[in-house]
């Protein structure tokens, strides 16, 4: 598997155990309510003679739904989580090294018709 998916399942899978989470699916949100994951623009932050690197690997975080306070909750918990996690879990294909918010939970203004609420978590990689 590669470090982004293996990143985002792990990620995903220690928030819905950890954050009272029921479901957070990968790649698109499945109904009217709910939340979900994808991969925002990543980057490099620095390269080593071995091709190896550390990457900056952003997670963004949706969740849609009616109750503001609820879904406000929930990207708050996840944000939390990762964020305060002093020991990162083992991956079989990276180093998990740190998260950081880069954007805190809010709702997405460009989507009007519809109740979107986002945040972003950096999450630094080694590869």
């Amino acid at each position: 598997m590669n470090p982004q998916t293996e990143l985002i399942e792990l990620a995903a899978a220690m928030a819905e155990e950890n954050c009272g989470i029921e479901k957070i699916y990968l790649y698109g949100l499945s109904g009217e309510e709910g939340m979900y994951v994808e991969p925002g623009q990543g980057y490099t932050e620095t390269v080593y003679y071995d091709k190896s690197a550390v990457r900056i690997l952003p997670l963004r975080f949706f969740r849609k739904g009616t109750d503001r306070e609820l879904c406000m909750e929930e990207l708050s918990a996840v944000c939390n989580y990762l964020e305060g996690l002093s020991i990162y879990p083992e991956a079989q294909s990276f180093t998990w090294l740190d998260a950081i918010v880069s954007a805190q939970p809010r709702r997405d203004e460009t989507k009007e018709e519809e109740l979107i609420y986002f945040c972003t978590i950096d999450c630094r990689v080694f590869y």
